[in-house]
């Protein structure tokens, strides 16, 4: 019986260490090939969440990206810090480089390595804001702004921080932000920038598993025989492309303004109201993710509500040409400037504010038109229409008009039966004069 035991005791411990031998000969590769922006800092952060949940040996992090956004490039470079496993930064394939927030990131991780053809560097933070005077200041005393140098010792302090978790050269970080300096590979190697130069993935990891590493005062090694795992995006990572795009953003917006706009037109249609306000949150989602400027937001805002004031105040159109104009400054202005040079293209604003105009041109001619017609119902419809008096009056008395009897007056005498037109309504009185005394 004890030795039936120890056979299934075995047996389960045997398989328990494949499972996690297995496991733990598992590399996740991710891969930056475009600018970093929300979309890029969502998929590398849950990434590197998966392989520490599956608990696989490292993650590969190739890299060919010209920069990215600040937010977003911290954001990734917290995910590493906080990463149990290490993480393998590499600028691959060759032609490939770590620009600006590349650069950070290579900082950050626990291992850094370059393919032969590449680079790395320019790590100057890009001036958000530049007020007139600040220009003025700089073409005639060729000195950097004050929100410039706040800027530039933030992001020095930052990347020598970097440098010094993982003992990199904090001398040419801060060249790298002041100066935007770049480096080649060899540079690289030789500056102590990073650790190695590896012509393939494969090459990358086998010469990490020589490298010791402490990770949280944890010493770990990387297997030599590894099995690598691409991590693609998800359909999470590719709709947070899509609504992120500023364009798309901003279409939203306008979407989801003039569907509200019918709703509030038309209560009851509801259809228009769920799409609206379905577009509205995608679009502010979208926004928030970005360089958004609350200035341009609230001016959007703004006009917005002049817009859709237009439908209930007949202004003649001076509310919808304001809310346009309003409307307008706000999208120019809705993305600030930024590293990524993300804005709304000037076709889309310019096509939007030609839908108002045209829809507000339409709305003054339908008022116009609808001034100049005639009432089709009530008492107001009566006015012009011919009838018959029930009896004979100097000035009031009672006449019959398209099946009703109405009271009556009028400036003269008339007939029983007589034929009357009328002119006015007055107090729910109709005003009427003799057809033969209108005809003469």
């Amino acid at each position: 019986m004890n030795y039936i035991l120890s056979f299934f005791i075995c047996i389960l411990l045997a398989i328990t260490t494949y499972g996690t031998n297995s496991a733990n000969n598992i590399v996740y590769e991710l891969s930056i090939k475009s600018p970093i922006g929300p979309a890029v800092a969502d998929y590398i952060e849950r990434g590197i969440q998966k392989g520490i949940d599956d608990n696989v040996s490292a993650i590969l992090l190739t890299i060919d990206t010209p920069g990215g956004l600040d937010k977003s490039m911290r954001q990734i470079v917290k995910a590493i810090l906080a990463s149990p496993i290490p993480i393998l930064s590499y600028v691959y394939p060759s032609g490939s480089r770590a620009a600006s927030a590349g650069t950070y990131i290579l900082y950050a991780s626990h291992i850094a390595a370059m393919a032969p053809g590449t680079n790395l560097g320019a790590a100057t933070p890009i001036n958000i804001l530049t007020s007139p005077s600040n220009t003025e200041q700089n073409q005639k005393e060729n000195k950097e702004s004050k929100l410039e140098t706040k800027q530039i010792n933030d992001a020095i302090a930052y990347l020598e921080s970097l440098a010094t978790i993982h003992n990199r050269n904090k001398e040419w970080a801060k060249k790298a932000v002041k100066n935007g300096a770049s480096l080649t590979e060899f540079e690289a190697v030789n500056q102590n920038i990073i650790d190695y130069v590896a012509s393939n993935p494969i090459s990358a990891l086998k010469k990490a598993s020589e490298k010791p590493l402490t990770i949280h005062n944890e010493p770990i090694s990387i297997p030599k025989n590894i099995t690598i795992i691409p991590l693609v995006a998800d359909i999470k990572t590719k709709i947070l492309t899509i609504i992120t795009s500023p364009d798309i953003a901003y279409l939203l917006l306008i979407a989801g303004i003039y569907c509200l706009m019918f709703e509030f037109s038309a209560p009851g249609l509801i259809i228009p109201g769920v799409i609206g306000s379905i577009s509205l949150i995608l679009s502010l989602f979208g926004l928030n993710l970005l360089p958004l400027s609350w200035l341009g937001l609230l001016l959007i805002i703004i006009g917005s509500t002049c817009l859709i004031a237009e439908i209930f105040i007949s202004s003649f159109g001076i509310l919808g040409i304001l809310g346009t104009s309003i409307f307008l400054g706000g999208s120019l202005i809705l993305i600030e400037p930024n590293a990524l040079n993300l804005s709304i293209s000037s076709p889309i604003i310019m096509m939007t504010t030609l839908i108002n105009i045209l829809f507000f041109m339409i709305t003054i001619t339908l008022m116009i038109q609808q001034k100049k017609e005639k009432p089709k119902h009530g008492i107001e419809s009566l006015i012009g229409k011919e009838g018959k008096t029930l009896n004979n009056y100097q000035s009031t008395g009672q006449i019959k008009i398209e099946g009703e009897i109405w009271n009556a007056k009028s400036s003269h005498s008339i007939k029983n039966n007589e034929t009357i037109i009328v002119t006015n309504i007055t107090d729910q009185t109709l005003i009427i004069t003799s057809k033969k005394e209108k005809k003469s």
